[in-house]
């Protein structure tokens, strides 16, 4: 099943989303700037990382927009981790 290759992926309000290989330490802001930064669209504080712990599937809220501004401390992503970028609601 582990082929080795630890992968995540970034879907949504993203200018490139996709599947992108973990490496090392990876966060949020790190995962989002791989899948070409946020659309003009994005919701920024209402990113949803979906992360499965066994059998549990974890819907996890993180406010990025207060990360990069130094508001919120930076979230750490595992492997396998699903990051969802809402669009906005006008």
């Amino acid at each position: 099943q582990d082929s080795g290759t630890k992968i995540f992926g970034v879907s949504g309000q993203v200018n490139k989303p996709g599947t992108f290989p973990f490496e090392g330490k990876m966060n949020i802001i790190q995962a989002i700037t791989l899948a070409g930064g946020f659309t003009n669209m994005a919701r920024k504080n209402s990113v949803i990382v979906t992360r499965a712990e066994g059998n549990v599937e974890q819907r996890i809220r993180v406010p990025v927009d207060r990360i990069s501004e130094g508001l919120a401390p930076n979230f750490s992503l595992q492997p396998e981790d699903i990051v969802y970028v809402p669009e906005t609601v006008l």
